[in-house]
């Protein structure tokens, strides 16, 4: 889950706003969260265990909570691109299938509220996780090195970067081009731009499972998502063939190396 935090009412010290994914609705619930301290003016993770503290940040500020299997993880953000970690949990009492997350409010006072404002609100389930079988996972949500399209960082956690150094043949990074003008996307012009992978992709003879997300421009035009291998090319070409119907076709064929 992710939000941004525009604003809070209070001043006092101990009081934050922000996110959080607990068990159940008990007071002493296992918890993790990531908010906005206004009287420390620093982001911080919140647990059972006590809070991290985070560094000193400013209004408006970013953060990402993130369950991972038993693990929650708590993130903070500058302008919704490059994510430095804050603090996480590890806990065998969250259910798997079943607890709550939202937002969350506390002014550390009897007599006052904090009124917390937070937009850009962005909630994804079935998010998929690192695992031992998972060789690759780029997202242009996540871990955009401050080069924006110099590099994507592996979110597999098998630090395989896609790299382009080249301007010329570089993608165009976009700030809120989807949800709500909330997340980024990264085009490719289907001629010239493209990134590069470590060595070990070129050769993929064991098999593999490949899941590409993407959104067409044109209701008419094809163009190729996707192309792996040196000597041989895997085209997945998408198509309008009528008004209601569209076709995916994966297709082989050899290909001088490029």
């Amino acid at each position: 889950m992710e939000a941004r935090i525009v604003s809070e009412t209070s001043t006092t010290s101990g009081a934050f706003g922000g996110l959080m994914i607990r068990a159940n609705e008990s007071l002493s619930a296992p918890m993790g969260g990531i908010a906005y301290d206004p009287g420390l003016g620093s982001v911080n993770f919140y647990s059972r265990s006590g809070p991290t503290y985070g560094p000193a940040v400013s209004l408006p500020i970013y953060v990402r909570l993130v369950r991972s299997g038993n693990t929650i993880t708590g993130y903070y953000s500058a302008d919704n691109q490059q994510w430095t970690q804050v603090g996480s949990i590890t806990t065998t009492n969250i259910v798997s299938n079943l607890f709550y997350t939202g937002f969350i409010a506390a002014s550390n006072s009897n007599t006052a509220t904090n009124t917390v404002v937070l937009d850009h609100v962005s909630y994804m389930t079935s998010v998929p996780q690192p695992s031992s079988n998972l060789l690759l996972w780029l997202r242009s949500d996540a871990e955009f090195t401050q080069r924006r399209t110099v590099g994507v960082d592996d979110q597999s956690g098998n630090g395989n970067n896609a790299t382009q150094t080249s301007s010329g043949n570089q993608p165009t990074y976009s700030t809120g081009a989807l949800n709500s003008s909330v997340l980024p996307t990264v085009s490719f012009n289907g001629t010239s731009s493209f990134m590069n992978l470590p060595s070990d992709f070129a050769n993929l003879s064991a098999g593999c499972d490949i899941f590409i997300v993407g959104k067409s421009t044109s209701s008419t035009a094809t163009g190729n998502l996707l192309s792996l291998g040196i000597r041989r090319t895997v085209t997945l070409c998408l198509w309008r063939t009528s008004a209601r119907k569209r076709r995916c076709s994966l297709t082989m064929a050899p290909r001088a190396a490029r």
